[in-house]
């Protein structure tokens, strides 16, 4: 742990190390490591931003606004793609701000909405309730973020 308090696991020390040792932190400060991410448009929670966030945001940025303009007789379904598609960012980014089995829990929730939400648009699109397009690459990207969550939960 730095002096500054946080466990970054960049700790340069100014005496030569060993226990009580003095030193700095090396993390830049967060202003610094957010720019880019607010460039790209996302928001950064946590002490980690896990690339697979923004592909999951970019799978809801897809497909959200189709779900939208669901018909009325698969309102509800659209709505369940709407939640899914949602949770699977929101665990993510929940997860990436916790550790040890509470971060697993929200990473295996966020795998389970990715594959409710891939469901749920497969079924929209089989009643052509949305373009086939849009759900083409939401699923694409569903499955991308699957695959990483699936290494995640599953190490070697």
């Amino acid at each position: 742990m730095c002096r500054q308090g946080r466990a970054c696991g960049r700790f340069a020390t100014l005496d030569g190390g060993g226990p009580g040792a003095w030193g700095v932190c090396v993390k830049p400060a967060p202003e610094a490591h957010m720019a880019p991410l607010k460039a790209l448009g996302s928001v950064h929670v946590g002490p980690f931003h896990l690339r697979v966030q923004e592909v999951a945001l970019q799978a809801a940025r897809v497909v959200l606004p189709h779900l939208r303009s669901v018909p009325a007789a698969y309102r509800e379904l659209g709505d369940q793609a709407t939640r899914a598609v949602t949770s699977v960012s929101l665990n993510l980014a929940e997860g990436s701000g916790r550790l040890g089995r509470d971060c697993q829990n929200h990473f295996r929730i966020s795998y389970g909405s990715a594959l409710e939400a891939s469901a749920a648009l497969e079924l929209l699109v089989a009643v052509s309730a949305i373009p086939e397009a849009a759900a083409a690459e939401a699923l694409r990207l569903l499955d991308s973020t699957r695959a990483v969550l699936w290494r995640l939960l599953h190490p070697r």
